[in-house]
Parts: C-alpha cells; structure tokens; sequence
C-alpha cells in the first residue's frame, strides 16, 4: 500500500479551462495499491477569490484497474465534489457526484488515457482525452514530465439563442510540463507550468476558436511525502 499526503500551491485555480479564483493552496492524500486507489483532496483559494465562488472545495475520489491487455486497462472511478461554504454549484447544490470511466494504454512512450465523465447532479457531460510523456533528464537527476489534455463540456443548461434541440459545448484543452526533484527516499518537490484555454458556448465538441481573453498560464510548486 502506498501512501502519499502532497501540498500543492497554484499561481491560479483552474478546473477545465475555468478560472475559479487566485493563488490557492491544495493538500490531499492518496491511498494506492496498484489496482485500487483512494483518495481526498481539497482547495483552499487565497487570493482574487472570483465573486460568488466558494473558498474552499473538498473532494473524494476513487478508481479501480482492471487489466484488459497487455498495456490497455480499464479505469472505472468516481469523485464526489463537495462544497462546505459559498453558494454551493450553480448557486445551491452544496455536493455533485461524477462517476468516470477511463480506457488506459501506451503507444511507445506516451500513455494515453480516453475518458468520459459525467456528473449526475449537475447533469455534465464530459469527454477528455490525456497524454503524458516522461522525459529523462540523467545529469540533472529529474525529468520533465510533460502533460497534454483536450476535453469538451456539454451542458444542461443551453445559453439564450441556442437553436431548439442543439447542444453546445464548452471545449477546453491544457500543455504543462513539471520537473520533480527527489529529496531523499521519500520526498520530491515538484516545479510545474501549465497553459490553459477554453471556448465557449460551441455547436460542436472540440472546436478551437479562442483569443486572449481564454488563455491563461500558472505555476505550482508541489512537496509530496511517501508514508
């Protein structure tokens, strides 16, 4: 069983392409024996707190492997978000439960990871797809982990003018690359850098417009304990 409490700090709160407030602090604790993993994790925002959003988010996460063949495994899981003070999602719903199935394999180097998310209180559907790549960096006793994401949201809820019958999406996609550094056998301290962006209220999924004004980049610095 493997056992890791982390602290990550933000320059920015992002989840999806939203901006959900400033410079934010977030511990959280993973239990992990290969096949299941558990967890809690949780967000404390603080600075330029966005108006009407909560401070504080916790969440509670779960999943399952289940080996397919050779590299390819299936990954059913969960997360329940919750949260505790502020108006609650979508101004009154104090929790939301995502249930999630993810499809896991390699081609060469790069792990990819096909996922459907959907929430079943706010009524979100999400399509994601993740690739990671691990470069080694020998000499300087790290690597750089880099990270790809490209997901689009469909919501409930249409936005005025949105044709009868048609379905808009949110489409959000996210390039980050971190170098952690081993501080003995069971610490690391992570530096990482992310650029994110998001299109809204598109006909279709995944459809990259974009400007400016829906791009943003941060920074973590993240210290991980092994227990």
């Amino acid at each position: 069983m493997t056992r890791l409490f982390t602290t990550d700090v933000v320059s920015q709160d992002v989840f999806r392409g939203y901006l959900l407030g400033g410079a934010s602090i977030e511990p959280s604790l993973d239990f992990s024996n290969g096949k299941f993993d558990l967890g809690e994790w949780s967000n404390s925002t603080v600075s330029n707190r966005i108006q009407g959003a909560s401070s504080t988010e916790i969440e509670l996460y779960g999943s399952c492997t289940v080996p397919v063949m050779g590299s390819v495994s299936l990954e059913p899981g969960f997360t329940l978000y919750t949260l505790p003070w502020g108006p609650g999602f979508e101004g009154h719903h104090r929790s939301s439960t995502e249930p999630n199935l993810a499809l896991n394999f390699t081609v060469g180097e790069i792990r990819l990871s096909p996922t459907v998310y959907e929430d079943i209180v706010l009524r979100v559907l999400t399509l994601e797809a993740n690739a990671t790549y691990a470069l080694p960096l020998v000499r300087a006793r790290t690597e750089l982990d880099f990270t790809a994401t490209l997901g689009a949201e469909r919501l409930q809820s249409e936005p005025a003018g949105t044709p009868p019958g048609a379905r808009t999406w949110s489409t959000y996609w996210l390039l980050g690359v971190a170098a952690p550094f081993k501080l003995g056998k069971a610490k690391t301290l992570t530096f990482g850098w992310s650029w994110t962006g998001i299109d809204q209220d598109e006909t279709g999924a995944f459809r990259i417009g974009g400007g400016p004004e829906s791009e943003r980049g941060f920074a973590t610095l993240s210290f991980a304990i092994k227990f």
